[in-house]
């Protein structure tokens, strides 16, 4: 257990229901759940959830193209919708999955969602028109396509943390 989750008192042996149900919500939206999108114009991948070890519990980013956003962790603090209130959010969501979808062919088709007990590897779930992908990696030694994918990511989570520091 890391001393941050001790402090936090966070055991990461229960996964919290709330954490859960969003993780579930979004891997059974649709590309027609989409609101205010012209989804004539997307490219295959409309969303993505992407699950990250933190200490002993997972965080997990679920984005979508038309910005829903949020970030939840295991033990049960989530952000729900964060993209719905600032566009470079939104803006950072959409270069993450058009990005992704230059690398989709790294992926492999999944219908397995479980959250991982992985303390090292991270995973990227990408929703397309044509079912669920993913990819994990070890974000300590990752590939070109890995740290490309990780660098966009991660600048969801910047923007994410910054504006969460100023509330």
């Amino acid at each position: 257990m890391s001393i941050l989750d001790k402090l936090l008192g966070k055991s990461g042996k229960t996964v919290d229901p709330v954490y859960e149900n969003m993780r579930t919500e979004a891997f059974s939206s649709r590309i027609g759940d989409l609101k205010d999108v012209n989804t004539s114009s997307l490219g295959k991948v409309f969303g993505a959830v992407v699950d990250m070890p933190v200490g002993e519990n997972t965080a997990s980013l679920i984005c979508f193209i038309d910005g829903r956003t949020s970030l939840g962790y295991s033990y049960g603090h989530c952000n729900p919708d964060i993209g719905k209130k600032y566009a470079d959010v939104r803006q950072t969501v959409k270069t993450f999955l058009q990005g992704s979808e230059t690398v989709l062919n790294t992926f492999a088709p999944t219908d397995k969602f479980s959250i991982s007990k992985s303390r090292e590897l991270t995973y990227i779930y990408l929703l397309t028109q044509d079912g669920v992908y993913v990819k994990s990696f070890d974000a300590t030694e990752p590939s070109q396509d890995d740290r490309y994918l990780y660098m966009l990511f991660q600048n969801i989570i910047t923007h994410i943390r910054l504006h969460l520091q100023k509330v």
